[in-house]
Protein backbone atom coordinates (compact mmCIF):
# COMPACT_ATOMS: atom_id res chain seq x y z
CA UNK A 1 0.00 0.00 0.00
CA UNK A 2 2.82 2.19 0.66
CA UNK A 3 4.28 1.24 -2.70
CA UNK A 4 1.48 2.70 -4.29
CA UNK A 5 1.04 6.17 -2.66
CA UNK A 6 4.98 6.38 -3.35
CA UNK A 7 4.03 5.59 -6.92
CA UNK A 8 1.29 7.73 -7.77
CA UNK A 9 3.20 11.01 -6.17
CA UNK A 10 6.06 10.43 -7.89
CA UNK A 11 3.80 9.65 -11.07
CA UNK A 12 2.32 12.95 -10.80
CA UNK A 13 5.86 15.14 -9.76
CA UNK A 14 7.19 13.47 -13.15
CA UNK A 15 4.46 14.53 -14.68
CA UNK A 16 4.43 18.31 -13.24
CA UNK A 17 8.03 18.73 -14.14
CA UNK A 18 7.55 17.67 -17.99
CA UNK A 19 4.97 19.65 -18.31
CA UNK A 20 6.46 22.41 -16.59
CA UNK A 21 9.56 21.76 -19.30
CA UNK A 22 6.94 21.44 -22.24
CA UNK A 23 5.64 24.61 -21.04
CA UNK A 24 9.51 26.50 -20.64
CA UNK A 25 7.76 27.66 -17.08
CA UNK A 26 4.89 29.62 -19.12
CA UNK A 27 2.66 30.80 -15.90
CA UNK A 28 -0.84 29.69 -15.98
CA UNK A 29 -3.72 31.99 -14.92
CA UNK A 30 -5.06 28.52 -12.89
CA UNK A 31 -3.15 25.57 -12.69
CA UNK A 32 -5.93 23.37 -13.06
CA UNK A 33 -6.14 23.97 -16.90
CA UNK A 34 -2.34 22.83 -17.40
CA UNK A 35 -3.37 19.71 -18.28
CA UNK A 36 -6.53 20.39 -19.49
CA UNK A 37 -4.66 22.82 -22.20
CA UNK A 38 -1.91 20.11 -23.01
CA UNK A 39 -4.59 17.32 -23.59
CA UNK A 40 -6.69 19.10 -25.57
CA UNK A 41 -4.20 21.40 -27.89
CA UNK A 42 -1.08 18.98 -28.12
CA UNK A 43 -2.32 15.74 -28.23
CA UNK A 44 -4.20 13.30 -30.33
CA UNK A 45 -8.15 13.00 -30.58
CA UNK A 46 -7.99 9.17 -29.50
CA UNK A 47 -6.36 10.23 -25.92
CA UNK A 48 -8.87 13.21 -25.66
CA UNK A 49 -11.73 10.85 -26.24
CA UNK A 50 -10.10 8.03 -23.36
CA UNK A 51 -9.95 11.12 -21.05
CA UNK A 52 -13.26 12.66 -21.11
CA UNK A 53 -14.18 8.71 -20.95
CA UNK A 54 -12.30 8.04 -17.89
CA UNK A 55 -13.64 11.51 -16.48
CA UNK A 56 -17.42 10.56 -16.90
CA UNK A 57 -16.76 6.93 -15.82
CA UNK A 58 -15.47 8.10 -12.29
CA UNK A 59 -18.37 10.70 -11.77
CA UNK A 60 -20.91 8.08 -12.68
CA UNK A 61 -18.87 5.84 -9.86
CA UNK A 62 -18.88 8.62 -7.55
CA UNK A 63 -22.54 9.17 -7.55
CA UNK A 64 -23.39 5.58 -7.76
CA UNK A 65 -22.15 4.96 -4.71
CA UNK A 66 -23.30 8.50 -2.94
CA UNK A 67 -27.34 7.09 -4.13
CA UNK A 68 -26.43 3.58 -2.85
CA UNK A 69 -25.12 5.01 0.48
CA UNK A 70 -27.41 7.45 1.03
CA UNK A 71 -30.56 4.74 0.27
CA UNK A 72 -28.90 2.39 2.77
CA UNK A 73 -28.35 4.21 5.40
CA UNK A 74 -32.02 5.79 5.19
CA UNK A 75 -33.59 2.22 4.42
CA UNK A 76 -31.52 0.12 6.58
CA UNK A 77 -30.78 2.42 9.61
CA UNK A 78 -33.86 4.72 9.58
CA UNK A 79 -36.79 3.00 8.26
CA UNK A 80 -36.44 -0.12 9.02
CA UNK A 81 -35.36 0.41 12.33
CA UNK A 82 -37.85 3.14 13.26
CA UNK A 83 -40.55 3.10 11.34
CA UNK A 84 -41.46 -0.55 9.83
CA UNK A 85 -39.64 -2.63 11.77
CA UNK A 86 -41.21 -6.26 10.68
CA UNK A 87 -41.82 -6.14 6.94
CA UNK A 88 -40.66 -8.62 4.60
CA UNK A 89 -36.75 -8.21 2.26
CA UNK A 90 -38.68 -7.32 -0.87
CA UNK A 91 -40.31 -4.26 0.67
CA UNK A 92 -37.07 -3.33 1.94
CA UNK A 93 -35.58 -3.71 -1.68
CA UNK A 94 -38.55 -1.48 -2.70
CA UNK A 95 -38.11 1.36 -0.39
CA UNK A 96 -34.42 1.34 -1.25
CA UNK A 97 -34.67 2.09 -4.66
CA UNK A 98 -37.16 4.69 -3.72
CA UNK A 99 -34.50 5.82 -1.48
CA UNK A 100 -32.06 5.99 -4.65
CA UNK A 101 -34.51 8.18 -6.22
CA UNK A 102 -34.83 10.40 -3.39
CA UNK A 103 -31.26 10.63 -2.97
CA UNK A 104 -30.46 11.44 -6.61
CA UNK A 105 -32.83 14.32 -6.13
CA UNK A 106 -30.94 15.60 -3.03
CA UNK A 107 -27.63 15.35 -4.89
CA UNK A 108 -29.36 17.03 -8.50
CA UNK A 109 -31.02 19.78 -6.86
CA UNK A 110 -28.30 21.56 -5.48
CA UNK A 111 -26.31 20.87 -9.02
CA UNK A 112 -29.07 23.23 -10.54
CA UNK A 113 -29.13 25.24 -7.79
CA UNK A 114 -25.50 26.00 -8.08
CA UNK A 115 -25.68 26.87 -11.77
CA UNK A 116 -26.32 30.25 -10.53
CA UNK A 117 -24.09 30.28 -7.86
CA UNK A 118 -20.45 30.80 -7.64
CA UNK A 119 -19.30 26.88 -7.42
CA UNK A 120 -20.99 23.74 -6.98
CA UNK A 121 -18.58 23.08 -4.40
CA UNK A 122 -19.98 25.75 -2.52
CA UNK A 123 -23.62 25.18 -3.00
CA UNK A 124 -23.36 21.94 -1.07
CA UNK A 125 -20.72 22.56 1.28
CA UNK A 126 -23.24 25.61 2.28
CA UNK A 127 -26.13 23.12 2.61
CA UNK A 128 -24.05 20.66 4.37
CA UNK A 129 -23.26 23.52 7.03
CA UNK A 130 -26.68 23.15 8.40
CA UNK A 131 -25.90 20.05 9.52
CA UNK A 132 -22.54 20.47 11.50
CA UNK A 133 -23.84 21.78 14.68
CA UNK A 134 -26.38 18.90 15.30
CA UNK A 135 -23.42 16.13 14.22
CA UNK A 136 -21.23 17.98 17.11
CA UNK A 137 -24.10 18.26 19.25
CA UNK A 138 -24.01 14.91 18.62
CA UNK A 139 -20.42 13.86 19.53
CA UNK A 140 -20.38 15.64 22.94
CA UNK A 141 -23.52 14.34 24.24
CA UNK A 142 -22.52 10.48 23.55
CA UNK A 143 -18.95 11.71 25.49
CA UNK A 144 -20.67 13.79 27.98
CA UNK A 145 -23.27 11.64 29.04
CA UNK A 146 -23.68 7.94 29.98
CA UNK A 147 -27.35 7.78 29.34
CA UNK A 148 -27.12 8.92 26.05
CA UNK A 149 -28.86 6.30 23.70
CA UNK A 150 -30.90 6.33 20.14
CA UNK A 151 -34.30 7.15 21.40
CA UNK A 152 -32.73 10.32 23.27
CA UNK A 153 -30.05 10.98 20.70
CA UNK A 154 -32.94 11.09 17.48
CA UNK A 155 -35.61 12.72 19.96
CA UNK A 156 -32.98 15.86 21.00
CA UNK A 157 -31.93 16.16 17.29
CA UNK A 158 -35.04 17.09 16.15
CA UNK A 159 -36.43 18.40 18.32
Amino acid sequence: MRLRRVFIYLLFAVLGVLLNLFYDGQVFDNQNEVILDFVFNHTNPIIIGLIISALAAAAMSTLDSTYNSMATVATFDIYKRFIKTDAEDTHYESTARKMSLVAAASVVVPAILAVSNESVLKTIASLTSIFVGIRLGSFVLGIASKKANEKRHYSRKYC
